[in-house]
């Protein structure tokens, strides 16, 4: 007969070696990660330049690697766009702007993982005779963003 108490050392011994294994399978992770870096590409949207410079630093600090990658960022390539990449398998991860509402309108997978600007910087301007003086003014007329011409219909 199990007397209650060589059932509570076999439990405790059971849990030891759980704890045990559950902690070296912990210890392994990082050296497996580090052993089997995932190799991505990063697509700029322009050249390289200082409004890239966060991927830069965490790319010289050692972030990338230590999360088990290994990143190549690459400039504008000006034949295609980084969407385009992105949706073609060529890259990973693409920089991209509000135009990704357009895309994601039209069907296309994308997704937006961050919003790094909190504000575009993107203006629209016009003629002064013209006398704009709300978005709404563009109504009906055709704007061009980049290679994307866009028609604004307003609702309102």
């Amino acid at each position: 007969m199990v007397t209650r108490q060589l059932l509570n050392k076999r439990l405790t011994l059971l849990l030891a070696m759980l704890c045990g294994g559950f902690f070296a399978l912990l210890c392994l992770l990082p050296l497996q990660s580090q052993a089997r870096e995932r190799e991505l590409v990063l697509r700029l949207k322009w050249f390289h330049q200082f409004q890239f410079a966060g991927y830069y630093a965490a790319q010289k600090m050692g972030y990338y690697r230590e999360a088990g990658m290994k990143v190549a960022i690459l400039p504008r390539d000006i034949t295609t766009s980084p969407v385009a990449e992105v949706l073609s398998g060529k890259a990973d991860f693409g920089i991209s702007d509000s135009s990704l509402v357009l895309h994601k309108l039209n069907g296309e997978q994308v997704v937006v993982l961050a919003c790094i600007f909190q504000n575009s910087p993107m203006v629209l301007i016009s003629l002064a005779e013209r006398q704009m003086v709300s978005p709404l003014d563009f109504t009906g007329d055709a704007l061009r963003l980049g290679q994307i011409l866009l028609n604004l219909v307003s609702k309102a």
